[in-house]
């Protein structure tokens, strides 16, 4: 499995098949700009002033992300062509379910 660095977080895309994300109502003109994900990687964590700050994210968390924030990527150890990955900073996820 690919090993994000630092901040970042690699997140599987869920479907989008409920309007309804936990607490937040996405409607239809929202829906192509949050994705929600589930969290299968994340990165040692961000440096500061030469400290190592963890992050809070962890795997196996539901997220919520802008999508125009995400770079998809492709691991080849996942067969499935319907799977999309993202690589995500975790200041861009604004939550966390």
């Amino acid at each position: 499995m690919m090993q994000p660095l630092f901040d970042k977080v690699l997140v599987q895309k869920l479907d989008e098949d409920t309007q309804k994300l936990g607490a937040f109502y996405v409607p239809d003109s929202g829906k192509s700009t949050y994705v929600k994900g589930k969290v299968l990687a994340i990165g040692t964590g961000r440096v500061d002033h030469g400290a190592v700050i963890p992050l809070t994210v962890k795997v196996d968390d539901i997220v919520l992300y802008p999508q125009v924030r995400a770079v998809e990527v492709t691991d080849e150890n996942i067969t499935d062509k319907d799977v999309k990955l993202h690589m995500v900073s975790e200041n861009d996820i604004i939550a966390r379910f």
